[in-house]
C-alpha cells in the first residue's frame, strides 16, 4: 500500500472486485491509495464506499489482511501433504511473512488441529522405519530439523520400534544383502556393517544379528 498523504480520515471512494481473482477486492481511497483485500477480510472489515476511515483503522485492517495472507499460504501448503511446527513455520518466514504474524497464525492452526506434531512424527518415523528400514540414529538425524520436543520424539520411536522390532529390521536388510552378495568374508563384512551403520543402526544392535547369520565368522 502507497503512503497515505497526512489526512486525519480517509475516504473510501470505489470498491471493486478484482477481474483475475474474484475471491478478492479492490479499494479505492480519495488519496489516490489502491490496496486489495481477500474477501473474508473485506466482508469481517465491512467496508463501503463513501466510508470514512482513520490511519489505525487502516492499520488494523492491513494487519488482518497480512494474517489472512499468512493463513491461507499455510492451508496450501498443507494441502501436498502434513508438516511440523518448525517446517511450517521456516516456509513461511522464507516467503518473508513476518514472523510474529506467522507465529500468531502458527499458534492458530495447531489450536484448530491443522498442525499436530505428535501426528506428524508418528507418520515421519513409522515411513522412515517401515519403508526404509532406518535404525533410531537415522532417525533422530532426519526429524532433527522438524525441533519435535524430545519427550514426544522418544515416546514415538519407542512406540514404532516396539511395532517393527530393530532386530527383525536389521535381520531383512541382511537377508536382502545375502542374496546379492552371498560370500561371506572380511571385506564383505565391512561392507555390511558399514551399511547397517549409515541405515542408523548401534553395534549392539547389529552384533547378535550377524553373528546369528554367521557374518562374524569369516
Amino acid at each position: 500500500m502507497k503512503k497515505s498523504l497526512k489526512k486525519k480520515k480517509l475516504k473510501i471512494v470505489s470498491i471493486s472486485p478484482q477481474k483475475r481473482r474474484k475471491d478478492r477486492y479492490t479499494v479505492h481511497l480519495d488519496t489516490g491509495d489502491v490496496f486489495g483485500l481477500s474477501e473474508d477480510v473485506f466482508i469481517s472489515s465491512k467496508l463501503w464506499v463513501g466510508q470514512k476511515i482513520t490511519r489505525t483503522e487502516l492499520k488494523a485492517i492491513e494487519i488482518k489482511e497480512g494474517a489472512a495472507s499468512i493463513k491461507n499460504s499455510a492451508l496450501r501448503l498443507l494441502s501436498y501433504r502434513m508438516r511440523s511446527k518448525a517446517e511450517l513455520s521456516q516456509r513461511l518466514i522464507q516467503k518473508k511473512y513476518s514472523s510474529n504474524q506467522v507465529n500468531t497464525v502458527i499458534d492458530e492452526l495447531e489450536k484448530k488441529g491443522y498442525i499436530n506434531d505428535r501426528e506428524f512424527s508418528t507418520v515421519f518415523v513409522r515411513d522412515r522405519v517401515k519403508n526404509k528400514k532406518l535404525g533410531p540414529v537415522a532417525v533422530r538425524n532426519e526429524i532433527m530439523t522438524h525441533q519435535i520436543p524430545p519427550e514426544i520424539l522418544e515416546e514415538i520411536m519407542e512406540a514404532i520400534y516396539h511395532e517393527f522390532p530393530q532386530e527383525k529390521l536389521i535381520l531383512s536388510i541382511i537377508d536382502k544383502r545375502s542374496k546379492i552378495q552371498k560370500e561371506k568374508n572380511v571385506k564383505e563384512r565391512k561392507k555390511l556393517i558399514d551399511h547397517l551403520k549409515r541405515k542408523g543402526y548401534h553395534w549392539s544392535s547389529m552384533q547378535p544379528i550377524l553373528a546369528e547369520t554367521g557374518w562374524l565368522d569369516s
